[in-house]
């Protein structure tokens, strides 16, 4: 996102899921978080498009559009003490 900052390891975890085109993921991740307080800068060559967007505000659209969100990220969310109002 170009920019560098100190990260924390939270945890680990294993998931699996499947697709309906058949395709399945079984991924074992780790969450890291860190704190930032400035603009994002991202590489047009690594990623297609970002949101910068509140905790709050996600917890929100992921209710009202859980289809559009990986299932990875829904577990993270749920891992982690989020207010979800």
């Amino acid at each position: 996102m170009g920019f560098d900052c100190k990260l924390e390891k939270l945890f680990c975890f294993i998931y699996n899921t499947g697709f309906v085109n058949g395709l399945m993921e079984n991924e074992y991740d780790c969450v890291f978080v860190g704190k930032f307080d400035g603009n994002p800068n991202p590489n047009p060559k690594e990623i297609m498009n970002h949101k910068w967007i509140t905790l709050k505000y996600l917890n929100k659209d992921i209710r009202k559009n859980t289809n559009k969100y990986t299932v990875w990220l829904k577990i993270v969310l749920n891992k982690l003490i989020i207010p979800k109002h």
